[in-house]
């Protein structure tokens, strides 16, 4: 009896940390790319649907669909805790990355539409035209 609640707790607080480091993924998209109020909510609101259904999906799994709120407090915590060893960290560096790659593809892109827009000057002064 004790094993299995302490089995539901451990997976409770593990599902919370994962579904909070897929939240921080959100975030660094929302400080990368400039988002409208529309899709973000839509964005929360998927996300939380997914959240409650993987709570309740653990808690179905491991207590056979009993409620338990220590549960729910074992996610809350997971979440918690990913946050404060990991979630500012991985936020803030994982941002950083993502617009350093964001701004080196916009350059790259830049250099080869210039180059696609000369190739094709050249092309339209020397092929006949109608």
């Amino acid at each position: 009896m004790i094993r299995e609640e302490l089995e539901l707790m451990a997976a409770a607080f593990f599902n919370g940390a994962v579904m909070w480091g897929i939240y921080d993924i959100i975030r660094i998209k929302r400080r990368v790319f400039t988002t409208g109020i529309i899709l973000s909510v839509a964005e929360d609101i998927i996300y939380s649907i997914i959240l409650a259904f993987t709570i309740f999906r653990i808690i179905y799994i491991y207590n056979s669909g009993y409620v338990r709120i220590f549960a729910l407090v074992a996610t809350y915590m997971g979440m918690g805790m990913f946050e404060i060893f990991a979630g500012k960290f991985i936020v803030e560096y994982g941002s950083r990355l993502l617009n350093i790659i964001r701004i080196n593809i916009m350059k790259v892109l830049k250099r080869l539409t210039k180059s696609i827009r000369k190739v094709i000057k050249l092309l339209r002064r020397f092929l006949p035209q109608r």
